[in-house]
């Protein structure tokens, strides 16, 4: 566990570091995604112990303590409220279900992905749904707040970016 805080601590190191919190409040929609999936990637693997990872990361800082403790509460700030990250989700108390499982992927999606590839798809479908503010990463498929229209626009997305999985650009809904 003190590994995991350690190794998270030094990772963190050019996320925040280079991060001005000032300027969270004016972030294009682009820029918002971008920093939610960095910090999303940062931040995820920890589990719950993201919030004294951080916290580590900021006391080890050459700054006064009351500075790393104002960044500190500034950075839970943004992470809740500004890039709406959920604090459960990045603890591991909830986890987030993809919208396709691998089955509807190969089915709708991309019908021609096989083996190691279909790791990146996984990984391309996870950073959508982070990237993507508006899906409910607790919602599951059959509820009432899981959005078909998030679906197609994700079928979409992975059609796009992994065309040749999707030969002579078949429409498989």
């Amino acid at each position: 566990s003190i590994e995991v805080v350690l190794r998270g601590s030094s990772g963190l190191q050019n996320l925040v570091g280079n991060f001005d919190l000032t300027d969270a409040t004016i972030l294009s929609g682009r820029e918002r995604e971008s920093l939610r999936w960095l910090f999303w990637q940062a931040l995820s693997p920890l589990g719950n112990m993201w919030r004294e990872t951080l916290l580590l990361f900021l006391a080890s800082l050459p700054v006064p303590l009351p500075v790393a403790v104002d960044r500190y509460s500034r950075l839970i700030d943004v992470i809740k409220n500004e890039l709406s990250l959920d604090p459960n989700l990045l603890d591991g108390q909830w986890k987030m279900q993809p919208i396709l499982t691998g089955a509807q992927i190969r089915e709708r999606a991309l019908p021609a992905i096989q083996g190691e590839a279909f790791q990146q798809v996984l990984l391309a479908q996870e950073e959508w749904q982070v990237r993507n503010e508006h899906f409910r990463p607790c919602a599951l498929p059959g509820d009432s707040e899981f959005d078909t229209a998030l679906e197609s626009q994700l079928i979409d997305h992975l059609r796009s970016k992994f065309p040749k999985y999707n030969p002579a650009g078949k429409c498989v809904q």
